[in-house]
Order: structure tokens, then sequence, then C-alpha cells
């Protein structure tokens, strides 16, 4: 699967596993779960939740799960997993969804930061005999952070200080996926590890700068933008050489393919 049909398919499994995790009957006992809505709360268990006035929405299920939607108007925060958080805060409309244990999501802002509003962070672990998945999109507005993992290791992906940019990193074998969109605006970074070691894709410093990294034991680095030549725009950087690593800067394409 291409890492833009992989990042397709990630939106896909968080819809269906997050609504089904939701509103599956516990299995017996009372559940580990909480649900808010506008600062009314009622929870079970080790599950927290917190919402504020303004349209806000929590829900958290598992052991110490935790679910927070505050700080502004229309924000959405699901945490379904042991371990799972999710918080969606300080902006409008954001939304954070976190399914599996040891995931964490977040979208929105910093405290006293204004703006930070429409962005989604989404963090998937698909493996419950282990492994991690972490997914923020904050400071910024119409930012997407997603991250899958399948494997024992771990995928991170981050937006921040960003407008209009997209972070995926998927995890499929025991290494970790990073991936990092941040400092300027319609800006992406997929970063894809098939085996252990770490793979990373950055598109940063500037704007309209895109990473692709394809990693395996060896892992992959690949950055578009660079801080020395901020603001560093227009550049695109790819590879999916297990080992490889590129640079693009000053408004220009670097590749390492097969």
């Amino acid at each position: 699967m291409t890492p833009r049909r992989a990042a397709a398919a990630l939106l896909s499994i968080a819809a269906s596993v997050a609504l089904s995790s939701v509103a599956a009957p516990p299995a017996g006992g009372a559940p580990n779960a909480c649900v808010s809505a506008n600062g009314h709360t009622r929870n079970s268990g080790t599950a927290t939740c917190e919402t504020s006035a303004g349209f806000n929405v929590a829900v958290a299920r598992g052991d110490n799960s935790s679910a927070t939607a505050t700080a502004g108007n229309g924000n959405r925060a699901v945490a379904v997993g042991d371990n799972a958080s999710a918080q969606a805060s300080y902006g409008d409309d954001n939304t954070a969804i976190a399914v599996g244990d040891n995931t964490h999501a977040r979208s929105g802002g910093q405290i006293g930061i204004d703006g930070n509003d429409r962005n989604t962070a989404i963090a998937i672990n698909a493996n419950p005999a282990g492994g991690a998945s972490n997914a923020s999109a904050v400071d910024g507005d119409n930012n997407r952070a997603r991250s899958l993992n399948v494997g024992t290791g771990s995928a991170s992906a981050i937006t921040s200080s960003s407008f209009n940019s997209t972070a995926t990193a998927i995890n499929r074998s025991s290494g970790q996926a990073k991936a990092v969109a941040s400092g300027g605006a319609g800006d992406s970074a997929t970063a894809v590890s098939n085996g252990g070691g770490t793979t990373q894709a950055r598109a940063e410093f500037g704007s309209n700068n895109h990473a692709t990294a394809v990693g395996g034991d060896l892992g992959t680095s690949v950055f578009a933008g660079t801080l020395p030549n901020y603001p560093d725009n227009n550049n695109t950087a790819k590879c999916n050489v297990d080992g490889g690593t590129v640079t693009a800067t000053g408004g220009s394409t670097g590749t390492c393919v097969h």
C-alpha cells in the first residue's frame, strides 16, 4: 500500500473503530467509562473526562483512559483503550481521537494562544499486545495529524505552528515512525516504518514543503526545509531506500527512490 492510500485507510479505520468501541456494551461489571458534555459529567471506574460549556463533548472508555474538551466551542475528544488519552482544547471545532491501548491524541492549542481551530488528531494502536501511537495537531488552523501502529513499536505524527498541514505516521513492525509538519502552511509529512529502525519525515521551517519517508530495519530520514534558510519554502524530499537520507532546501527536490 502506498503512503497516500495508507493515510486514507487510516481515516476509515479511525471512524469505524472509534464509533463501534464507544457504542459497544460492557462485557460484564461496571465499565471504566466517562461521558461529558457542556460541563456535565458522568463516569464509572478509572476513566475520567471533562468538558466546559460551548457544545464540547468528551468520551473515555478503558482503564485509566481520559478525554478532555475545554476552552473553546465545538471541541470533541474520544479516548478508547487502556491508558488512552484525548484532548481537544484551546480553540474551536477541534477533534482528538485515540483508539487502542497506550494512545494519545491532542488537538487545538496551548494555554493563552488565540486561534487554533478546526484541527484533527487521530491516534490508533491496532496491536493489543503492545506498541503505542501518538498524534498532535496544535497551534494553528486546519491541520491534521494521524498515526497508526500495527506492530510492537510506535508511531508519532505532529503538526505544530502550522496552517493547512498534514502529518501521517504508520509503523508496521518493531521500529518507530515519526512525521512532523511544522512552522509553515500547506506542508505535509508521511513516514512509514516497515522494520526495526527509526524512519522520520520532517517538513519544517517554511511553507509548501513535502517529505515522504519509507524505511525498514535501518531506518530512513527525510527533511524538506531547514532552519538556516528560514523561511525555506517549496521543497520536496522523498526516500524509500532503507538506510537512506535526503534533504531538500532552497526550493529544491531531493530523492533517493528505488
